[in-house]
């Protein structure tokens, strides 16, 4: 039987870390990896295009239409002897899907992976107003598109003192 995880990496909890420093460098470990456009490992650009484009296409389909022939076994080449491990903190992300439901996503998530496999979700959590002010912060016009209040910084930080998030 094969293990996989899939490490969930919610935005701002380490996951950049685990992915350039961890990951790849662990022995036990076959990081399948990330899509990344500057720079790919050797031999790997093209299966992370199709890791990519698959999760995409994933979340990006009601549910009902997705193709019953959509299972990473296809596109992937597991180890048997090693964690076989796929970080994509995008998965975490309703910015960039248009699921809204986060349930769903996990759902889907064990439709691409529903094989005979040992599947284990890794997810680090971080204290949520804290999270929430450092992803503001770093792209503030995604969270103004969610509440017009929330253009200025201090609009959104009100928000969040009164618990209105």
């Amino acid at each position: 039987m094969t293990k996989i995880c899939i490490h969930i990496g919610f935005h701002k909890t380490a996951s950049s870390f685990l992915q350039n420093n961890i990951f790849p460098n662990h022995p036990d470990v076959n990081y399948i990896g990330k899509y990344n456009r500057e720079e790919f490992r050797d031999g790997d650009s093209w299966r992370q295009m199709d890791v990519h484009k698959l999760l995409n296409c994933l979340f990006n389909q009601e549910y009902s239409n997705l193709n019953q022939d959509i299972k990473m076994d296809k596109i992937l080449s597991f180890e048997q002897n090693k964690l076989n491990v796929l970080s994509e903190e995008r998965i975490s992300s309703i910015f960039y899907y248009k699921e809204k439901n986060i349930l769903k996503m996990f759902e889907k998530l064990k439709y691409l992976f529903d094989t005979e496999n040992d599947l284990k979700f890794l997810v680090f959590l971080r204290n949520q107003s804290d999270l929430l002010i450092s992803r503001y912060s770093e792209n503030p016009g995604l969270f103004s598109q969610i509440n017009k209040n929330w253009k200025k910084f201090n609009g959104f930080v009100s928000c969040i003192n009164d618990h209105k998030i």
